[in-house]
């Protein structure tokens, strides 16, 4: 009974060669559209969800109006956050990250690199493992620094980083805790 089925249906491709193209195309079409859509919302709701609390933590975005068009921005005052900490029961703490352009030394080489300036709180929202420092205390000092380990053994290749400084705009030096 399939073969007779799969016979009909290979003479009908044949004999309605652009109809069933359409039809065909169509369908592919389609089921790529839903499968990309798919995986990008698989995408959407899967990332950062390894921090213990991923679900109680939210963004703050403001939406900002110009006078011919609207756009929304990760981008807050600096205030907001101790102030809806402080209005807002519901909001048990805030953190501010920043990005910041920065000379950094390397031997007798300067690097510009992006550092991200955060609020000490940043390690009670947030479950970043670290391979060495303590994360409750390792931005206690406002001089501290947390490296990735790719900076960590990009600045400190011949050692453990932890304990050691470096040196930010030729102005501030910042031991690294972690």
């Amino acid at each position: 009974m399939f073969s007779n089925y799969l016979k009909i249906a290979l003479r009908n491709l044949k004999r309605h060669k652009g109809y069933s193209f359409i039809n065909i195309a169509g369908l592919a079409c389609g089921l790529a559209c839903a499968i990309l859509i798919l995986l990008w919302v698989r995408d959407e709701t899967s990332y950062d969800r390894f921090h213990a609390n991923a679900d109680d933590i939210c963004r703050v975005l403001q939406q900002v109006k110009f006078s011919d068009h609207e756009t929304t921005w990760a981008i807050t005052q600096g205030p907001l956050g101790p102030g809806l900490e402080k209005d807002i029961p519901e909001v048990v703490r805030s953190v501010r990250v920043k990005p910041g352009r920065f000379q950094i030394r390397q031997g007798e080489v300067w690097v510009s690199e992006t550092v991200w300036l955060a609020d000490p709180s940043i390690f009670e929202a947030f479950t970043f493992p670290l391979v060495a420092g303590d994360p409750a205390t390792a931005l206690a000092d406002p001089h501290s620094i947390i490296l990735s380990e790719k900076a960590a053994a990009r600045y400190f290749a011949d050692g453990d980083p932890v304990g050691r400084t470096l040196r930010l705009d030729d102005r501030f030096d910042f031991r690294v805790t972690g």
